[in-house]
């Protein structure tokens, strides 16, 4: 009987929690990224996918700026 392997999780921030820590052990929390990180790193992936309009698109960074300067501020 084979098992499954157990899926890692995916985070934004920093590495996933070393193996070896309790459950009850927090890690340390990364600080947050900057909006301006969070947009770059948008439009970093987008073309890194291949995103045809990221890619060709001289005014696209721009556009997700104005996106994002729609949303309210988070807290």
């Amino acid at each position: 009987m084979s098992s499954s392997p157990i899926a890692k999780p995916y985070l934004i921030y920093g590495d996933p929690m070393e193996e070896g820590f309790a459950e009850s052990s927090s890690p340390s929390r990364p600080s947050p990224l900057s909006p301006t990180d969070i947009k770059a790193g948008i439009y970093a992936r987008l073309v890194e996918i291949g995103n045809d309009e990221a890619a060709s698109d001289p005014d696209f960074f721009a556009r997700i700026e104005a996106h994002f300067g729609r949303l309210p501020p988070s807290e």
